[in-house]
């Protein structure tokens, strides 16, 4: 892994604000409309009756956007994680933009690459066997 910086050139595109504006949207939906009454149930769930990977994803937003970290880590681990980071993820970005500051970059090699993928993988699935194991 090495860590470069680059710099900024007109047309790059920003995916930390993009992707932090897309979390900072579901915050304020979740805060502001009734999704727990209109979004439809989980077919997996209703299926088999055990958790999908994301259940709990919907009310683990709606916590986060009412303030209670707690509660959404316990709704679902990984979601309430990645919205924090998704934010954090925002706020740096925004800063070094508007500070002019030349973004970090972390170049990876291909066996980086792979353990990271595989990390992702584990991630899921553990946090899939906690919401299984949470509910039973």
């Amino acid at each position: 892994m090495q860590l470069t910086r680059k710099k900024r050139v007109a047309g790059d595109i920003e995916f930390g604000i993009i992707y932090g504006c897309i979390v900072l949207l579901m915050l304020v939906a979740a805060r502001t409309l009734p999704l727990l009454t209109v979004l439809p149930i989980c077919f997996f769930h209703s299926v088999t009756a055990l958790p999908c990977p994301t259940c709990g994803s919907t009310r683990a937003v709606r916590e986060l956007a009412f303030g209670n970290l707690g509660s959404a880590f316990l709704m679902n681990p990984l979601i309430a994680v990645l919205i924090v980071v998704a934010l954090s993820v925002l706020a740096a970005n925004v800063a070094m933009l508007v500070f002019r500051i030349q973004r970090p970059v972390l170049l990876f090699t291909s066996r980086e690459y792979l353990v990271i993928r595989i990390s992702i993988v584990l991630f899921v699935l553990i946090n899939w066997a906690y919401l299984i194991i949470a509910r039973t």
